[in-house]
C-alpha cells in the first residue's frame, strides 16, 4: 500500500510553483494540486497576494504592500495576524526581526544554516521548518510575491 500524502498546503515537504495567468499554482511533489495564489488590485497603485489552499480555497495568508521607509511586503495570516515582513534580501518575522536570508537559491537562518532551498520552480524545506507553519507562510510569500 503507498503511504498516504498529506494534502494541506503547508503539510508539503516540497511544493512546485508554477506561474498561471492571474498568479501562481502550487503543487506537491507528485504534481497535485494543494494551493494557488492570485493577485488582486485594491486601487490604481496596490495590490494583493493571497494564497490560498486547494481544497475548498481556505484563505493561507495575504502579501501586501506596506507603505513606509524601507519598502517591504506585509505578510498576513487568514485571521489577519501579522506573521512576517518580506524586503529584497530578507524575510523577517513579526517582530521584525531576521527570520531568513535569501542567498543563491537558499533560504538561510542567522547562523547560516539552510532552511529551505528554491530551484526550478521548486521550494524544499528543510527539516527545521517542516513543521512551522508560519515559516512556511513567509517561504511561500517570498517566492510568489518576488
Amino acid at each position: 500500500m503507498p503511504p498516504q500524502t498529506e494534502m494541506g498546503l503547508l503539510e508539503q515537504r516540497v511544493l512546485v510553483v508554477r506561474r498561471v495567468s492571474q498568479g501562481y499554482e502550487l503543487l506537491n511533489e507528485s504534481g497535485q494540486p494543494v494551493g494557488h495564489a492570485r493577485w488582486r488590485q485594491l486601487g490604481w497603485w496596490r495590490w494583493i497576494l493571497h494564497v490560498y489552499e486547494q481544497e475548498q480555497s481556505p484563505l493561507v495568508c495575504s502579501v501586501r504592500t506596506r507603505l513606509g521607509w524601507p519598502p517591504r511586503r506585509e505578510i498576513r495570516d487568514a485571521e489577519g495576524e501579522l506573521v512576517g515582513f518580506l524586503t529584497r534580501q530578507l524575510l523577517l518575522n513579526r517582530w521584525e526581526c531576521v527570520a531568513f536570508r535569501f542567498h543563491a537559491g537558499r533560504f538561510l537562518s542567522e547562523a547560516g544554516v539552510v532552511l529551505a532551498t528554491w530551484s526550478n520552480q521548486r521550494l524544499e524545506f528543510a527539516e527545521g521548518v517542516r513543521h512551522d507553519p508560519f515559516a512556511k507562510m513567509l517561504l511561500v510569500a517570498a517566492v510568489v510575491a518576488h
